[in-house]
């Protein structure tokens, strides 16, 4: 069925290229491209909303900062501050993993601060309120959205939670995968969809909010720091004590981006009781 456009007609025109033209059920349609005859002009250019295409990069930091007393005493096995150093990383890791899900990309020109865009401000496709439990079909029709779009989703991540639920959704149909364990429990790590020919690595992050469960394509999603002209960008701890100062400060700072290739290949529920 090609498709024949002036500037005020659009004409579509069966029996076209060898075939019969015949009455039919309506169907989702499908672009076949485009053939353009010989010396055509540029057709009309089609472009996403611009502000959806590119990120910031954001800069993180945590501090620890003791006096050189807490520092000298022996409250802990070594030195203090190097325990302390080791519980803010834990910390600002889960401030970046929340980042990569919810942040919402904005950069403040008078304060000169740039926010990075997470999953959540990118992916506007495939969204679905559930508003109920969590059910296979909610996955499923999910997941074959993500594969219509040219995605190929590999990973569920949700809540503990929700991954309660979704154990429970298994009673009747073997869906999650299983792998035996000393104690004699299964431990359930992958899904199985009947919409792909392979299974999604099942991820429970704490980063998630408990009403949601999220589809990803892990290929169409990138983590990255900045590092260039000496910068080092990825976490790292930094002195910044204050010369003459009675005791000890440390940074931890780390400038990260997210880079989400289509949005399209990942999806979320929410709204999951």
């Amino acid at each position: 069925l090609p498709i024949f456009a002036s500037a005020t007609t659009l004409t579509i025109v069966r029996s076209y290229a060898g075939t019969t033209g015949a009455a039919h059920a309506a169907k989702l349609a499908y672009s076949l491209g485009s053939a353009d005859p010989e010396n055509s002009q540029a057709p009309v250019g089609t472009a996403d909303t611009g502000d959806r295409l590119y990120n910031y990069v954001q800069t993180l930091t945590t501090g620890v900062q003791l006096s050189n007393d807490e520092i000298a005493q022996w409250s802990t096995d070594g030195n203090p501050m190097h325990g302390q150093i080791e519980r803010r990383f834990v910390e600002i890791n889960r401030e970046l993993a929340r980042t990569l899900f919810y942040g919402i990309r904005y950069e403040d020109t008078g304060n000169n601060i740039h926010v990075a865009g997470g999953l959540k401000f990118f992916v506007t496709t495939n969204v679905s309120n559930v508003g109920g439990a969590l059910t296979i079909a909610a996955i499923d029709a999910q997941i074959l959205a993500i594969v219509q779009a040219g995605g190929d989703p590999d990973t569920i991540v949700l809540p503990p939670y929700q991954k309660q639920k979704l154990d429970a959704l298994d009673a009747n149909k073997q869906l999650l995968g299983k792998r035996e364990t000393t104690g004699g429990n299964l431990i359930t790590n992958t899904w199985q969809s009947g919409v792909l020919d392979h299974t999604l690595d099942v991820i429970v992050d704490h980063s998630i909010l408990q009403d949601e469960l999220w589809i990803l394509d892990t290929t169409k999603v990138k983590i990255g720091s900045l590092n260039n002209n000496g910068v080092q960008g990825a976490f790292h701890v930094e002195d910044a004590t204050t010369p003459g100062q009675d005791g000890m400060k440390k940074l931890i700072r780390g400038k990260y981006t997210f880079r989400i290739e289509q949005q399209k290949a990942h999806a979320y529920l929410y709204g999951l009781s």
